[in-house]
């Protein structure tokens, strides 16, 4: 009677397991795995203030501005809605939420009604830059305050920054001084030729110095406005705004 042997027997081949599927890309929203797009934190439209202000060692040197910490994939109509600067990603109670900024109109209001302080996907941003995030958050506020430059009824005293090309080692200039309404609108309305963004502060001054200057307003208050690097532009006027995943 054959005695069974004391070694187990190899297989003369090992069965193929295939690798792993890659994981679905879902939006960091909604969740959802359909009509996926990488939307960007701060817009490819910004890649010279993303490079003067070094932004790139928050990220990959080697994709620059389109680096994987400054995308984030979002289902499409969200992601309209994202680069039209309606509502932003804030942290709150310890997690990044939903924060709508303004409601222009009925659908927006709608919008707002369902997503505002709605959490981002659990872990969906830990890959993400969070100097991203609020670049994109400060980019969206300065666009809020267009019209506060733009259709002025009263001059602005405002500060520039502009680039200097005789003196590399202090590449920026800021210039100030007081501007007229009508020339605000020309400047820095959707029909002029200049669209920085800009952030004010309105900062009060005694009523005898404002008037000695012809600028007080009718609260009278004097608004300083600082017009920094940052553009108007929205990244959905890009052409790889609509980039799938």
């Amino acid at each position: 009677m054959p005695t069974a042997s004391a070694t187990s027997t190899i297989p003369s081949t090992i069965p193929f397991v295939p690798p792993p599927r890659p994981t679905q890309p879902r939006c960091i929203l909604s969740n959802n795995p359909y009509s996926i797009q990488k939307a960007h934190l701060v817009p490819s439209a910004q890649r010279t203030w993303f490079q003067a202000n070094s932004m790139i060692h928050y990220g990959n040197d080697r994709q620059f501005v389109h680096n994987d910490h400054n995308m984030v994939p979002m289902r499409q109509d969200l992601h309209t809605v994202w680069d039209s600067h309606l509502f932003a990603l804030v942290p709150k109670r310890g997690s990044f939420v939903v924060h709508v900024l303004t409601i222009p109109d009925t659908a927006i209001s709608e919008f707002a009604t369902e997503w505002h302080n709605r959490p981002v996907q659990e872990g969906a941003l830990d890959n993400t830059g969070k100097a991203y995030l609020l670049a994109k958050f400060a980019q969206a506020v300065f666009v809020l305050l267009r019209p506060f430059i733009a259709y002025s009824a009263v001059p602005r005293f405002i500060v520039t920054l502009e680039t200097r090309a005789d003196d590399p080692r202090h590449p920026y200039e800021a210039k100030e001084g007081w501007v007229p309404a009508f020339s605000l609108s020309e400047m820095y309305s959707a029909r002029g030729s200049r669209n920085p963004s800009a952030s004010a502060d309105s900062r009060k001054r005694p009523r005898s110095q404002a008037s000695a200057h012809g600028d007080e307003d009718e609260e009278g208050k004097w608004s300083k406005v600082y017009v920094c690097g940052m553009s108007w532009t929205s990244e959905s006027e890009e052409d790889d705004s609509g980039s799938n995943w």
